[in-house]
């Protein structure tokens, strides 16, 4: 895969999770809330993630009403993002596995439309999406980025109408099958197909 690739987008650090949330996921919130979202969510993107991740599984029973994106296609989000998985297989991380699992990625492009009016991190994506699993299990991505290309790891930042694309990295259970990346949040529902 490449590496990253940022169009016309900044990189720094800026805590906009809580914007980030209502940007991409749903609900917007008025803007003298912003402040207390932000500080809310700043507090829980700087808990450290444990030195040896482990697969964060779990069963999500509306990803089965969710609206299906085809591999390859375009979604629209319901905040407009335009959402593209452009590839999904093994990764070639340094870092070993958890045990019994092995690193798979999804190579993601995202877009956010040209209503944002904040900048947004690029780590915060990966707080909405889940990989979902053949028996509706799902998995939260790794939040430690191990190279360059996986940007959804980072601290980098981009703007409306900015594209970010790389990968998008999951320790997968041996024997699991990977079927969707799944929009998760009060106002996800949406999945892209995975084949």
């Amino acid at each position: 895969m490449g590496a990253r690739r940022l169009v016309g987008g900044r990189l720094g650090l800026v805590m906009a999770a809580g914007v980030f949330v209502s940007a991409c996921a749903g609900t917007s919130a008025p803007a003298v809330e912003a402040p207390a979202a932000i500080e809310a969510a700043t507090a829980d993107v700087a808990t450290p993630a444990p030195a040896t991740p482990s697969p964060s599984v779990s069963t999500s029973p509306d990803a089965s009403a969710a609206v299906t994106v085809d591999f390859g296609e375009v979604g629209v989000t319901p905040r407009d993002s335009r959402v593209t998985v452009h590839s999904f297989g093994p990764s070639e991380r340094s870092v070993a596995p958890p045990a019994g699992a092995s690193w798979q990625e999804i190579d993601l492009e995202w877009c956010l439309p040209p209503t944002i009016v904040s900048d947004i991190t690029v780590g915060n994506i990966r707080y909405e999406l889940n990989l979902e699993l053949s028996d509706g299990a799902t998995i939260e991505p790794e939040a430690e980025a191990d190279s360059p290309d996986e940007v959804y790891a980072s601290e980098g930042t981009f703007s409306a109408n900015d594209c970010v694309r790389g990968a998008l990295v999951f320790a997968v259970p041996a024997g699991a099958t990977a079927e969707h990346l799944l929009l998760v949040g009060p106002n996800g529902g949406m999945r892209w197909s995975l084949a």
